[in-house]
């Protein structure tokens, strides 16, 4: 049952939940620093676009050597190149705003003090189901914070940008959640 479960999950592609739409230009502004931090926050916290596509990554790594698993693998190298591109985009709009886009958490909104990313925050499962379940509540967690950018920033050209990144984890979530379901979980 196993078997057939993993070939079932093997046999979904994440195409069919892609989304094919570029993303707005990205435009130099003025936020306020709750926004700033917010947007810090979804850029290089604990779980953010950096933890994303380091955890994804890996996981494309130790997936495609499943055989089993091995269109899974390669769909989680989609969704890490997704991920790498918010993260861009974050820290572009970021470096736009004047705001030096290192791989930190500032502390007391302090540039010169930071709680650095690192290593531990990526979740390193081995198993398909608990994989999912991760990227699951990292897709929650993501969607979760940008809704909240959204609606505390006045600024267009990041709600815009926030909508088009949205869309992604929505679909990276779907994605996630039709394996799961074909693992029989």
């Amino acid at each position: 049952m196993i078997i057939l479960n993993y070939i079932k999950a093997n046999s979904i592609k994440y195409e069919d939940f892609q989304v094919n739409e570029d993303f707005p230009e990205i435009e130099a502004s003025i936020l306020s620093q709750e926004v700033i931090n917010r947007v810090l926050a979804g850029y290089t916290a604990k779980k953010s676009e950096f933890t994303s596509q380091n955890q994804y990554r890996y996981q494309y790594i130790i997936l495609t050597y499943n055989n089993e698993l091995y269109n899974v693998g390669n769909n989680m190298r989609t969704i890490y190149l997704h991920e790498s591109k918010h993260f861009e985009i974050l820290g572009k709009k970021l470096f736009l705003t004047n705001v030096d886009p290192k791989l930190c958490r500032y502390i007391d909104n302090n540039p010169n003090i930071c709680d650095y990313w690192i290593a531990s925050n990526v979740d390193y499962y081995k198993e398909i189901a608990e994989i999912m379940k991760a990227n699951i509540e990292l897709e929650n967690g993501a969607i979760r914070d940008y809704n909240e950018i959204y609606e505390m920033t006045t600024d267009e050209n990041l709600k815009e940008l926030i909508v088009r990144i949205l869309k992604d984890e929505h679909s990276h979530r779907d994605y996630f959640r039709a394996v799961l379901e074909a693992l029989g979980e």
